[in-house]
């Protein structure tokens, strides 16, 4: 699967999609506004009937040295359930073919 989509096998299924923006590209932001690009970028996934689910902040640490931070992912989640693998097909397709990754203004 793409990296940021996921098909939970649960009952019901859920489809899951996380969007994401990167500290490194917005360095004057603060958190809240991170996390606001996100919801607006991840905007696109409303209207096919998916709802934000949790958000998260990951640090991407230099593997060479774990004290250094390389970057900063503020992620939200966002998912939609299905009653049946064929009902979640066509939101997997659909979330693999959005870009999860908030671009900068640059």
């Amino acid at each position: 699967m793409d990296s940021g989509v996921r098909l939970r096998l649960s009952e019901p299924l859920e489809v899951l999609v996380v969007f994401r923006a990167q500290k490194a590209d917005f360095p004057n932001e603060d958190e809240s506004r991170l996390f606001d690009r996100v919801r607006q970028h991840a905007g696109m996934s409303l209207p096919a009937g998916f709802s934000e689910k949790g958000v998260a902040v990951t640090r991407i640490e230099d593997p060479g040295d774990p004290e250094r931070t390389l970057d900063v992912f503020y992620e939200i989640t966002y998912s939609k359930r299905a009653a049946h693998l064929t009902e979640a097909l066509p939101d997997l397709r659909l979330a693999m073919s959005m870009e999860k990754r908030v671009s900068s203004d640059r």
